[in-house]
């Protein structure tokens, strides 16, 4: 399993940082980014399963399910159920630090066909990287306009 890190340092209370990080795509602050969520099932927010889609020509596609949104370790977890993924998660915590809580963002994945990890490796990590980047900032800036 392959792993992708991002982090930012966020001036804030946790808790607050916590709560906008597990509205995720839903969160007003979320940026215009060539990505489609299509929300699949909405019995309960917990356990909501996600269409992903890269809003790019021949973009990958792919499900994902919130598994765990943990509000006392400041943890939330997605895993990929299909797609350009055979499996794998991403899920965002925080760590608090002396003057800044530290949003880290963790990728771990593995890809599922030799053309599809030839399109992500030529490509798609590219606009990953550049739109978890965007994404991070994105709830930087809203948090620290709050504050």
């Amino acid at each position: 399993m392959r792993k992708l890190v991002a982090k930012i340092a966020v001036k804030g209370e946790a808790r607050q940082i916590f709560s906008e990080v597990a509205k995720w795509q839903d969160s007003s602050w979320w940026p215009d980014i060539p990505m489609k969520f299509t929300r699949l099932k909405s019995d309960n927010k917990e356990s909501q399963i996600y269409l992903q889609e890269a809003k790019v020509p021949l973009g990958p596609k792919w499900r994902t399910k919130i598994g765990l949104i943990d509000r006392e370790n400041l943890l939330t977890r997605r895993y990929f159920l299909d797609g350009i993924f055979q499996g794998g998660f991403e899920e965002v915590y925080l760590e608090n630090k002396d003057s800044y809580i530290e949003v880290i963002y963790n990728f771990y994945y593995q890809i599922n066909s030799f053309l599809t990890n030839f399109l992500w490796v030529g490509v798609f990590k590219y606009l990953h990287n550049r739109n978890i980047n965007r994404i991070l900032n994105s709830l930087k800036k809203y948090m620290e306009a709050k504050s």
